[in-house]
């Protein structure tokens, strides 16, 4: 399979390559959605490797599925991003749990040929009703372009208990550099301890904020 962007070759995937979310061959993929008249969208995520932060790698999904991660839609029907101005959503790739570097690409599958042309991305997704509508007319079922709602409140929340490692060992050495002051009779390993307490407060506030608010699917389009 290639993928096209005008008339520049830029990725070229093996149709046995299974999709990670749907656990179908992506050549399976493309036959059904054909025998449904319909083309199938790919979307191509980048992320950052672990062992050298200079270098990405191509992970690739089918649309739907991953937009199911990419958006969520406020119960006034504003739709949610992580180009929000005010509410950007905190995304991972969900295959590695790692932040998606730069704008996911989405690649539609040509009638008749194992290749795909760029029609947009994540971003122009947000701004673009034509580009919605291509993956409206080209959806399988309705429910493929629903999104779920999503409390800001409660979306705001989940930003704050998603603590960047980085900020969690500043908090680390703040209290290192104290440890004889504030808690000098401590018999458990410090670190342990005060991570398990860090963990817990934000663990059960999470669980009493999604009893509380909750979540419920609705429509975009």
């Amino acid at each position: 399979m290639e993928f096209y962007e005008k008339e520049t070759l830029k990725y070229e995937l093996d149709p046995s390559t299974v999709e990670p979310l749907s656990q179908e061959t992506f050549g399976d993929l493309v036959s059904y959605y054909r025998n449904n008249q319909k083309e199938l969208i790919i979307a191509v995520a980048k992320a950052r490797s672990l062992e050298d932060p200079t270098t990405t790698y191509n992970f690739y999904f089918e649309a739907y599925l991953l937009n199911k991660t990419l958006f969520k839609q406020t119960n006034q029907g504003e739709l949610l991003s992580r180009y929000h101005s005010q509410h950007p959503l905190n995304v991972k790739n969900p295959m590695t749990m790692l932040p998606i570097i730069g704008e996911v690409e989405y690649y539609m599958m040509e009638p008749q040929k194992l290749s795909c042309t760029f029609i947009g991305t994540d971003y122009t997704y947000v701004n673009s009703e034509q580009l919605r509508e291509q993956f409206t007319n080209n959806a399988l079922k309705p429910e493929d372009c629903e999104f779920e709602s999503s409390n800001v409140s409660l979306m705001e929340l989940n930003r704050l208990l998603d603590l960047d490692t980085n900020y969690l060992e500043v908090v680390m050495r703040i209290f290192e550099s104290r440890r004889n002051s504030f808690i000098p009779r401590v018999k458990v390993p410090f670190k342990l301890a005060v991570t398990f307490g860090i963990w817990a407060f934000w663990t059960l506030t999470l669980a009493a904020a999604n009893t509380i608010i909750g979540t419920r699917m609705v429509s975009f389009k």
